[in-house]
């Protein structure tokens, strides 16, 4: 009996909460980002961050880089072992050496 109180009521819980469509989650963090006008306004974009290989857990650092219109480029070193990828506006590109 208590079983079915707690499916009942998990089920219920469940069908009270509306999900929000996609189109609704992107317009607010359109907003809490500055809106249209200010996200137009950004012409490059640079992250950078530490990586984990799994299976062996060694730390290495990765960066990525972009730019409009077409620019792309993203590195990361890991144990001596260095990859970059990218694109330069006319060519794709791939370098993998050890450093």
């Amino acid at each position: 009996m208590k079983f079915i109180y707690s499916a009942l009521i998990a089920v219920l819980a469940f069908t009270a909460v509306s999900a929000q469509s996609p189109s609704q989650i992107l317009e607010r963090a359109e907003k809490a980002l500055g809106g249209s006008k200010a996200l137009k306004t950004i012409n490059s974009v640079h992250r950078s961050g530490t990586i984990v290989r799994t299976s062996d857990g060694m730390t290495g650092h990765w960066e990525s880089l972009s730019a409009r219109p077409n620019l792309y480029n993203t590195s990361f070193v890991i144990d001596g072992f260095e990859t970059e990828m990218g694109f330069n506006g006319r060519r794709n590109y791939f370098f993998a050496r050890s450093t």
